[in-house]
């Protein structure tokens, strides 16, 4: 899947959201357009993605640490 960022303006609030994007490398990928907006979110809503890679990485370091 190809990594995309929508912004989207309504009602004087700015969304940003994501997709494609693994583990936290979404909160990266948006760092810029948020200081650019503000400096600071009002909220933030993890997405399935997010939690996608660092159970497969909690998963890896289960294992090799055994």
């Amino acid at each position: 899947m190809a990594k995309q960022i929508k912004v989207e303006c309504k009602d004087g609030k700015v969304t940003i959201s994501t997709s494609g994007y693994k583990g936290t490398s979404c909160k990266d990928a948006t760092k810029v357009l948020e200081a650019a907006l503000g400096g600071k979110a009002i909220s933030d809503v993890a997405t399935p993605e997010m939690h996608e890679r660092e159970l497969k990485q909690h998963a890896q370091n289960s294992l090799s640490q055994r």
